[in-house]
């Protein structure tokens, strides 16, 4: 049975640590507290232990622990994390890719034991050998994700989708609201649109359950052409294409004072998969619109339309030919003609 008062109180010590707060962590710790090490070696005695903690926070004064997964039974927690400043004296970035665990029992809210040690799959499987829950816990989770982005991306997007992908593995089994509530958070306080979007979308149930309040919501602050289509891509368009968005919602958009609502309404269409007549219909509403990003938007979606009506692109070029931006009609003649959108002179 899932004991929520234990995990609270593992969470609660974890707080103490990084903040350095050695009166918090006494508190936690039972009298009878039994400190093992990484050595299996036991270690008791709660005024040694507090003594111990004080020499090392005051010697490592930099250390966090950033927790990435967490597992309860009963009585017992058990956190996987990654730290920074630990007494390994490593450099942030490599003393973050060393995993590592806290195992507790806790009773009557105080910690009676506590094991500090480094990750391995047998250790893990010795554990957890009993019936574990695993917990999700979208702030927690958010910052781990924040701080590895800081340390270990190089802002190209397969250094960042690698590390997504490390977290969306770990978050497979998580309930569709905390999905949702961990991709609000990262966009909301960390500015992490593209890892947002990714990971709701690689979360099949969470992605299919969206509604089209939520889909609004996850727009928010869209402000250049990367973040209209990845939202787009990730978020929108599948969700329209399911039925969670009814098409009064990006005829909304289409209509918008802000350039990057209306070109999210028809960047949109493309990720229909095939949907020439939404495609067209949203298109007839941006012939008249100049505006640099929707005109490229335009160009895009005509441009993808070939693949599956090109009779009905050619129509439209001779129908809206005197309306509509010679980029279009540059770009999507090329399509049509050479199947590139800007041939070489040859």
């Amino acid at each position: 049975m899932l004991s929520t008062k234990s995990l609270r109180t593992a969470l609660r010590y974890v707080h103490a640590i990084n903040a350095h707060d050695i009166n918090s962590i006494a508190n936690l710790l039972s009298d009878q507290c039994v400190f093992v090490d990484n050595n299996t070696d036991e270690h008791p005695g709660k005024e040694t232990l507090v003594r111990n903690w004080g020499y090392y926070l005051e010697k490592w004064p930099n250390v966090v622990m950033l927790i990435s997964e967490i597992y309860v039974q009963d009585n017992q927690a058990l956190l996987i994390y990654r730290a920074t400043g630990s007494y390994y004296n490593l450099p942030d970035i490599e003393d973050f890719q060393i995993a590592r665990m806290l195992h507790t029992q806790v009773e009557n809210d105080r910690i009676v034991m506590y094991h500090f040690l480094e990750y391995s799959e047998e250790q893990f499987d010795k554990i957890t050998a009993g019936k574990w829950q695993q917990v999700f816990d979208p702030e927690l989770q958010a910052a781990t994700i924040q701080r590895h982005l800081e340390l270990m991306s190089d802002g190209y997007t397969a250094s960042i989708r690698n590390i997504r992908r490390y977290y969306s593995n770990i978050w497979k089994k998580a309930p569709v609201e905390k999905m949702y509530l961990l991709a609000e958070i990262l966009l909301s306080e960390y500015g992490q649109r593209y890892v947002a979007y990714e990971m709701l979308h690689n979360h099949k149930k969470a992605l299919n359950a969206l509604n089209a309040k939520q889909v609004e919501h996850l727009g928010n602050g869209i402000n250049s052409w990367d973040t209209t289509d990845t939202y787009s891509m990730y978020i929108v368009g599948p969700a329209w294409k399911n039925g969670n968005v009814p098409d009064s919602m990006p005829l909304r958009w289409a209509e918008s004072d802000s350039v990057w609502w209306r070109s999210t309404a028809l960047v949109s269409t493309i990720y229909l998969m095939g949907d020439v007549e939404r495609m067209l219909r949203f298109s007839e509403m941006m012939v008249d619109d100049h505006e640099d990003m929707i005109v490229k938007a335009l160009s895009w979606v005509l441009r993808k339309m070939v693949k599956y009506d090109r009779e009905a692109v050619k129509t439209f070029l001779e129908t809206y030919d005197g309306r509509l931006a010679a980029r279009v009609k540059r770009e999507v003649n090329n399509k049509l003609r050479t199947g590139l959108k800007n041939p070489k002179n040859s």
